[in-house]
């Protein structure tokens, strides 16, 4: 039993297991050649460098960025309670859900089929280059310009006057 401080210029071995009652202090390296174990809070200053596998058993907090430089894989859902921004570009395996609002700055490319349940706003200019197939009405507001041959094959009414440019040519009986 020691009262007092104790130095030692060298090298210190305990054998048996050892318990301390206050604060300890390092101001140097500390190697543990075996497990680790704290049953308390563990408060670290400054950096920590893992050179394993890091494996938490229960809740992780994190009160500042998490910064991954290589792949990362989640095996059960992510939650993300604010804002996500991705510099890159994003894969999706499966299907995505979107439950608010969408805003893409960029162009969309869309290789398989699209399907919108409810109401689709373009604002700007839509180019679509192979055929569209609208299974309703389709309603313009302004004017419609084709720049190709326009194919009715059923019934047309025209509720107003129709200017034609050119010659017409009907092939069928004409009743005025």
């Amino acid at each position: 039993t020691l009262n007092q401080r104790v130095f030692v210029g060298g090298n210190v071995s305990i054998t048996g297991s050892e318990t301390v009652s206050g604060n300890v202090s390092i101001t140097g390296s500390e190697t543990v050649g075996g497990n680790l174990s704290v049953t308390g809070n563990e408060s670290i200053g400054g950096n920590v460098t893992i050179n394993g596998t890091l494996t938490t058993v229960g809740d992780t907090t994190l009160d500042n960025r998490l910064n991954v430089l290589q792949d990362t894989t989640l095996n059960q859902r992510l939650f993300v309670g604010g804002n996500v921004s991705i510099t890159g570009s994003e894969t999706v395996g499966g299907n995505l859900s979107v439950t608010g609002n969408e805003s893409i700055g960029g162009n969309v490319t869309i290789s398989g089929s699209e399907t919108v349940g409810g109401n689709l706003s373009v604002t700007g200019n839509e180019s679509i280059g192979g055929n569209a197939t609208i299974s309703g009405t389709l309603t313009t507001v302004g004017d419609t310009t084709l720049d190709n041959r326009l194919n009715v094959l059923q019934d047309t009414t025209l509720n107003q006057r129709l200017f034609v440019g050119g010659n017409v040519s009907i092939t069928g009986s004409e009743t005025v």
